[in-house]
């Protein structure tokens, strides 16, 4: 009788242990499902993040070009009028030069 009594225990224990096994694996799928849905969550959210990043940087980038063209422009435009207004007082001098001296 202990003989089949020991058996008995041991199905028990083993059916325990199934059960809990199953348990278990009924567990993992849901708890990896949660984890990878997490770092998929994660890793979105980095590379959103550093997209963002990117592109404000890009956009910091191209409002700092657009100013420094901006200027560049500018300076160009003082520098033809400043060219242009000594052109004028050279042609100026030049005509007065002629007016009072006609041979020249």
């Amino acid at each position: 009788m202990k003989g089949w009594k020991v058996v008995y225990n041991l199905g028990k224990k083993d059916q325990h242990s199934a059960k809990s096994h199953a348990a278990a694996d009924n567990k993992k799928p849901q708890d990896l499902e949660d984890k990878i849905l997490r770092l998929r969550e994660f890793a979105s959210s980095e590379l959103l993040e550093g997209l963002l990043n990117k592109m404000s940087l890009s956009a910091e980038k191209r409002r700092s070009n657009y100013l420094q063209l901006k200027a560049a422009m500018l300076e160009r435009k003082l520098d033809l009028a400043s060219a242009l207004s000594d052109s004028d007082h050279l042609h100026e001098r030049y005509e007065t030069e002629y007016a009072s001296n006609g041979q020249s």
